[in-house]
C-alpha cells in the first residue's frame, strides 16, 4: 500500500488554509495483490514520458541517459511483486525505489545542464 502523510500543524492562520486545502484529500487503500501494480505504472509512465519528451523534442536526446534509473526501478517492481504482502521484506525495494528517483533526476538534470552549457 502506498501512503502519502502530510502533517500541518494548525498554530496560525496561514497553517489553517493549508489544512483545510487538504481536507478534500483522498486516500486510496489497495490490498498488496492491486497495490503493487501502481509502482509499476508510475515507473512505466515516467519513462515514457522521458521518452516521449525527447523523441518530439522537447527534451535533448542526451536527456535519455536518464533511462539507467529503469534498473534500479525494475528492480525494486520485482521485489515489490515478491515482497507485497510482507511489508518488512520490502527494505530493498524502498531502498531501490529512492535509488531510482534520484538516479532520474540527477542524470536528467547533469543531461540539461551539459546541453545547455554546449550551447
Amino acid at each position: 500500500m502506498i501512503v502519502f502523510i502530510v502533517y500541518v500543524p494548525r498554530q496560525n492562520y496561514r497553517s489553517m488554509l493549508i489544512f483545510k486545502s487538504l481536507r478534500s484529500l483522498s486516500v486510496l487503500r489497495l490490498p498488496p495483490e492491486q497495490a503493487r501494480w501502481g509502482y509499476v505504472i508510475i515507473a512505466v509512465a515516467a519513462n515514457a514520458w522521458l521518452i516521449g519528451a525527447a523523441l518530439t523534442g522537447a527534451l535533448p536526446v542526451l536527456a535519455l541517459i536518464a533511462l539507467v534509473a529503469a534498473i534500479p526501478s525494475a528492480q525494486a517492481a520485482a521485489d515489490l511483486f515478491r515482497y507485497a504482502a510482507q511489508p518488512r521484506a520490502l527494505t530493498a525495494a524502498i531502498r531501490h525505489t529512492i535509488a531510482a528517483a534520484l538516479l532520474h533526476g540527477l542524470l536528467l538534470a547533469g543531461a540539461l545542464f551539459y546541453v545547455v552549457d554546449k550551447a
